[in-house]
């Protein structure tokens, strides 16, 4: 019977982890979601190489961040400025009415000079 071999193996005939992926490659790792949603979230938090006209992402880089992003939220307590960031204000009270305007004066006074002048004339 033939004995399953270690899957982490040393010497020239172990497997070869890749330095580089390609884009579409990183976005399959990151949960095959959309070009645009990739290129938005994920893109400009990992490292890129640029070889010719094709830009490479860094595949540790990209690890880190995946794993950065799967890490279950953290508490409020646990966030910095935690104490600066809570909001005092109740968001359903009440705002104030707003300031009553005053009416706006006529626009042209000579309508009203010339009308008065033709009725008395």
């Amino acid at each position: 019977m033939a004995q399953a071999k270690e899957s982490k193996r040393q010497g020239p005939d172990a497997p070869v982890k890749p330095i580089l992926v390609s884009q579409d490659t990183a976005r399959v790792m990151a949960g095959d979601g959309s070009r645009a949603g990739f290129a938005k979230n994920v893109l400009p938090k990992v490292e890129t190489v640029c070889l010719g006209r094709r830009r490479m992402v860094v595949l540790s880089s990209l690890e880190s961040v995946l794993a950065e992003m799967t890490q279950p939220p953290r508490a409020a307590a646990e966030w910095p400025n935690a104490a600066a960031s809570v909001s005092t204000k109740n968001p359903k009270a009440p705002r104030a009415a707003p300031a009553k305007q005053a009416t706006p004066a006529p626009k042209s006074r000579k309508i009203a000079d010339d009308d008065a002048a033709g009725a008395s004339a």
